[in-house]
C-alpha cells in the first residue's frame, strides 16, 4: 500500500515541516476544510469513528505537555492508521524521539488499537 501523506504540522510545534507533495498543479479544491478545534469536533479524517470524550481529553493533555499545543490534527491522522509501527513513526517524527513521546505512543496505541477493555474508540 502507498504511504499516506502526513497531516500539516501546527505552526506552534516548529520542530519539522511537513513534506511537500510534488507534481500536480492547480488549486486542488479536494482538501476538506478543517473542523473547528474543540471537544467533540475530532472526526478522524472521515474514518467513520470519533475519539471518546475521555480519550480526546487525555490526548489534549498529552499533546500540550509534549509540544505546548492541544491541537489534535496529528492524533486524528494517527487514528486513521492501522499499523502500530506506522503510528509510532509519525508520532516520533512530529513530536520527537523522547521517552515522553514514546510513552504517549505506547499508551495511545493501547487505548485506540488494543481492542480490549481499555480501548476507547467509538464507532460512528
Amino acid at each position: 500500500a502507498a504511504p499516506r501523506a502526513p497531516p500539516s504540522q501546527p505552526a506552534s510545534a516548529g520542530r519539522r515541516s511537513a513534506p511537500k507533495k510534488s507534481g500536480g498543479g492547480g488549486g486542488g479544491g479536494s482538501r476538506p476544510a478543517a473542523a473547528p478545534s474543540g471537544p467533540g469536533n475530532v472526526d478522524n479524517f472521515g474514518a467513520g469513528g470519533r475519539l471518546t470524550p475521555s480519550l480526546e481529553s487525555w490526548c489534549r493533555e498529552q499533546m500540550t505537555a509534549l509540544n505546548g499545543s492541544d491541537d489534535l490534527t496529528l492524533v486524528s491522522f494517527c487514528m486513521t492508521l492501522t499499523d502500530r509501527d506506522e503510528i509510532r513513526q509519525y508520532l516520533t517524527a512530529y513530536l520527537g524521539n523522547t521517552p515522553g513521546v514514546n510513552s504517549f505512543a505506547t499508551e495511545f496505541i493501547r487505548r485506540t488499537k488494543g481492542g480490549g477493555p481499555g480501548s476507547e474508540w467509538e464507532s460512528a
